[in-house]
């Protein structure tokens, strides 16, 4: 056997010769196949790194020593120019000089380092890749050479970017949409100011039957679809994340009887009781947000009214937790209505869903309520259910946490009037009120007994009268099955056995008038209207122990119908600053029929000049005006010494809450929402104007509308009526307005195309919003509204899609200008014997022939020569054209003028 000989040499092992065998041989074959496996394997490994990764090799420096393809891709460089340069030839600007160092700081100390960093390429690009630098370590555990392996992220990272992008637009969509909203209850308020404000105007007016239920009626649909914007504006914020929670202190007491107020006549008229229910103990004084508080239960008891025909709606509040000054309240609406199956109730708080499209025909409604309930409980922390049962009826609730405020006592008035142990006798013949009637008087420290009947009562009375320990207080329902309360208190004022008498208070659900006539001259007698808070039967308590009261109503007190509560502030002056005509009529008919003197100001610049040289004792500003609006207005007046003080009233159609937030910042010191609640507006001018004597004169009567004697039969699309308001019943002027419009506006549609077509946009928006204000001076409201529609468009921008706006306004313009041709066909007497007869024909057509010349070159002299054409036609039938012609020179419309002038020849060359 042939050995074999192994030489360690300079070049490590060698094989001499062909030689193989055993000994020696084949452990160095076996450790070469080994080595060329490690080395295949090294290589595979290698080959599926290289696939993925972005490999670099750096010494301690930074200086490359090896990159793979994958990294000559990305940046574009090749292995030779990138071998030997340091790792700074991809470095961008993106990071600061703290990235890098705390990078290095972390793999110097031998540890490894993962990243996200931003690298240039050669030809200028970037790129983002997620990186992982491992050290290499020496026996010292010192670094001697890093790897890097990075992945790309490029796509992600823009990806990143364009989310961050849409976010931004979605941000300022959402923006857009609340100031869109805004702007939108602006405009929708405004004319619903008109509507419901003129509407109490009218009400107030002689009105026959007929007419006063056609007002009653606007009146009533009108705030009604008032509550349904409403709604729609809430949800749009709710959506929008706008809608904020505000913390301040109220009085729960008085957010029920708000809420009792607005549902107790639609209870009334379909003869159902609605009773509180607030058990003694219960916090008074709350910390919250007493405004979507009584949203949520308005919402709940407006339901049980609207679908309860018979029985009894209870609103209760129960006190479920206590906890470091804050109260958890659980509070329900329970009505004996229509009910609700299973599928209704699982679909019920979801937006525009009602419990079937029967009951949407029957009921209406938006679908909006339960669901703007619900989110807004959710917003006050609290969570919101119903339980029901088809054909018996529903009982909703929710539950929400307050703070507590420190402002807990018991009403002073009734400690000195010494209520607590008055020994009351409660008859009623339903048991739920004389529950919850006993449980409110029991809270005010009360001895009760509550008694089924009015005869039972009688014997009670007899009875606790021959024991020595008579009743203080009787509450009688009125209308009871047998005796009723009325005829049960008659018997006991004559009743012998009956000595001393108890004070009556007669409660009742409807029929008010009628109670008080039949009581009328019973001394110490009370009426008190459901539904009744604990609030309204201690202050029927009060009054009834009074034995001054006589036969006076106390619930849900009218402030407009009792003078001696506006006698402090008679003969205050009042600034109102308010663009709109219709809004000033509103707010000074309002004061001035309760003895209030007003001046107009008709935007703010003009009240800043009144103010120099008048003293006023309020302020009443609107927001949105030319010229100076009521922001601005109030910070210029807040800059004058004189009138830091004067109390500055905010008069909007804007009702949000940042729009009130705003105006309080700039210094104003109160927010009225339009359209103007009369009685909103008097208790907050009583809130702010200093109570003194001054001298007033007496009430006006409200001015009516007189039937006109000088225009033609009704004219289509033209509310006579709102014209003539508009210009103080001067049939006259009212005319000459109507004819100038017909020819001033007889191109106006034709124009405004001609603007929209050439992107004249500022000169549109100008000839459309000027329309609106003329249209509604005359009472051409339908042509007003879609005038605004089409100028809200314009606004949007030059994408907006206007095409149909502009349609309907279109057809509204012929409609009016159709209807008003009778007046161009019938032209007005002459002031004096004056006919074409009389004028100078020849210098007439001497100064057309000038006028077409210069009119055709625009030339400013054609002015003068209209001017001298005028002065001949001025007297004519033909006086009303050259004024237009005169006007379109004015404004230097050379068009137009042409165009008249053309009429105004072809009119003169038609015999007499």
């Amino acid at each position: 056997m042939r050995k074999v000989r192994v030489v360690q040499g300079d070049h490590g092992l060698a094989q001499r010769g062909g030689e193989t065998g055993v000994e020696g041989g084949v452990p160095l074959l076996v450790a070469r196949n080994r080595l060329d496996e490690s080395v295949t394997k090294l290589n595979f490994q290698k080959f599926a790194l290289d696939q993925h990764a972005i490999v670099s090799i750096a010494d301690v420096k930074g200086n490359i020593s090896y990159v793979n393809e994958k990294f000559c891709a990305i940046s574009g460089y090749t292995s030779d120019e990138l071998i030997g340069r340091n790792h700074r030839i991809v470095k961008s600007d993106e990071h600061d000089k703290a990235t890098f160092k705390g990078m290095w700081k972390t793999i110097s100390g031998g540890k490894v380092w993962h990243g996200e960093i931003k690298n240039v390429a050669k030809d200028g690009s970037h790129y983002w890749v997620r990186s992982t630098i491992v050290p290499f370590l020496n026996k010292n555990n010192k670094p001697f050479q890093y790897v890097s392996i990075r992945t790309d992220i490029t796509n992600h990272k823009n990806m990143e970017v364009d989310l961050v992008h849409t976010k931004d637009l979605a941000v300022k969509a959402n923006q857009s949409k609340s100031e869109f909203l805004a702007n939108m209850s602006h405009e929708i308020r405004t004319p619903m100011n008109a509507i419901i404000g003129l509407s109490h105007l009218a009400l107030q007016t002689d009105l026959s039957v007929k007419q006063y239920d056609y007002v009653s009626k606007i009146l009533s649909s009108s705030t009604t679809l008032l509550q349904i914007i409403n709604d729609i504006l809430d949800f749009s914020k709710i959506e929008a994340g706008k809608l904020s929670m505000e913390r301040i202190p109220f009085k729960i007491d008085t957010v029920i009887d708000q809420v009792c107020s607005v549902i107790s006549q639609k209870a009334d008229e379909k003869g159902i009781d609605v009773y509180i229910s607030r058990p003694p103990g219960i916090p008074m004084h709350l910390i919250g947000d007493p405004l979507r508080l009584g949203q949520i239960l308005t919402n709940l008891a407006n339901n049980a009214v609207k679908f309860t025909d018979t029985g009894d709606i209870v609103i209760a509040l129960e006190e479920t937790n206590r906890f470091l000054g804050h109260v958890q309240l659980r509070i329900s609406v329970k009505d004996t209505g229509i009910g609700l199956s299973d599928a209704a109730q699982k679909k019920l708080f979801s937006s525009f869903s009602q419990a079937d499209t029967s009951t949407t025909r029957k009921y209406g409604g938006t679908g909006l309520g339960l669901a703007i309930s619900k989110s807004l409980v959710e917003l006050m922390g609290g969570t919101i259910g119903v339980d029901s049962e088809q054909g018996t009826g529903s009982t909703f609730y929710f539950t929400t946490d307050f703070e507590i405020s420190e402002e807990q006592a018991v009403p002073a008035a009734g400690k000195n009037l010494g209520i607590k142990g008055l020994k009351v006798l409660v008859t009623d013949d339903k048991e739920v009120a004389r529950t919850i009637f006993s449980q409110i008087l029991k809270g005010f420290g009360m001895t009760v007994k509550t008694v089924k009947t009015a005869d039972k009562a009688v014997q009670e009375l007899q009875s606790a009268c021959h024991k020595g320990v008579p009743y203080d207080v009787a509450i009688f329902d009125w209308k009871m099955p047998g005796l009723d309360g009325i005829e049960a208190s008659r018997i006991i004022a004559l009743e012998p056995l009956i000595s001393p008498k108890p004070h009556f208070i007669l409660v009742t659900a409807h029929g008010r008038e009628e109670a008080l006539k039949e009581a009328k001259g019973m001394a110490s007698f009370e009426i008190l209207t459901k539904p009744i808070s604990p609030s309204t039967m201690f202050d029927a308590v009060q009054h009834a122990m009074d034995t001054a009261f006589y036969a006076k109503v106390n619930t849900h007190h009218d402030l407009l119908s009792d003078d001696t509560a506006l006698q402090s502030i008679l003969g205050a002056k009042i600034l109102i600053v308010e663009d709109t005509p219709m809004n000033q009529q509103v707010a000074q008919e309002f004061l001035e029929n309760f003895g209030l003197i007003t001046t107009i100001a008709n935007e703010g610049a003009e009240a800043l000049e009144i103010l120099k040289t008048h003293d006023f004792d309020a302020i009443l500003m609107d927001i949105q005006m030319p010229v100076m609006d009521g922001i601005e207005a109030t910070k210029a007046i807040r800059k004058m010494k004189k009138y830091k003080g004067l109390p500055i009233i905010a008069m909007t159609a804007h009702a949000m809450k940042e729009e009130r937030d705003r105006c309080l910042r700039v210094g104003m010191n109160d927010h009225i929402a339009k359209p103007i609640d009369p009685d909103i507006l008097f208790r907050t001018l009583l809130k702010w104007i200093k109570p003194a004597q001054r001298d007033h004169t007496p009430k006006p009567n409200i001015r009516k509308f007189t039937p006109p004697d000088l225009l033609p039969a009704p004219i289509d699309g033209i509310n006579f009526e709102v014209g003539l308001r508009h210009t103080s019943n001067n049939q006259t002027l009212y005319v000459d307005l109507l004819r100038q419009f017909k020819i001033t506006q007889a191109d106006c549609v034709s124009d405004l195309i001609h603007e929209l077509h050439t992107e004249n946009s500022p000169a549109a928006l100008r000839r459309i919003h000027t329309l609106k204000g003329i249209a509604g001076m005359i009472g051409a409201e339908r042509l007003a509204l879609t005038a605004t529609t089409l100028d809200l468009k314009l606004q949007a921008g030059p994408d907006s899609d206007y095409a149909t706006a502009l349609t309907e306004f279109s057809a509204q313009m012929d409609r009016v200008l159709n209807g008003l041709q009778v007046l161009i066909e019938e032209p007005r007497p002459p002031a004096q014997e004056t006919t074409l007869t009389k004028v100078d024909l020849s210098q007439v057509q001497t100064h057309i022939d000038q006028l077409m010349g210069l009119l055709q070159n625009a030339d400013l002299d054609s002015l003068q020569i209209a001017h001298e054409l005028s002065t001949n036609l001025n007297a004519t039938p033909h006086g009303d054209m050259v004024k237009v012609l005169v006007t379109n020179l004015e404004q230097f419309d050379f068009a137009k003028a042409e165009r008249t002038l053309n009429d105004l020849t072809e009119r003169l060359s038609k015999p007499p």
